[in-house]
């Protein structure tokens, strides 16, 4: 019975670790999370902190609006 909960542990890990790194190719999701951390320095007053996310949402997406704003 301890092998068979074991195989089910690692089965749903190993599904979780394919969801979880199929969302980090997504270049939406890439340029939405560097869009936010932009967000998040320039908020705290770290202007080039936050110049180099957004920069690096528009090298995902130069027509991100957002970034370029």
């Amino acid at each position: 019975m301890n092998s068979r909960i074991m195989w089910i542990s690692i089965a749903a890990l190993s599904l979780m670790a394919c969801v979880l790194s199929s969302c980090s190719f997504d270049p939406n999701v890439r340029k939405q999370k560097y869009f936010q951390s932009g967000q998040q320095y320039f908020a705290k007053g770290k202007y080039r902190e936050a110049s180099i996310q957004f920069n690096n949402a528009l090298t995902i997406d130069s027509s991100f609006a957002d970034a370029h704003f």
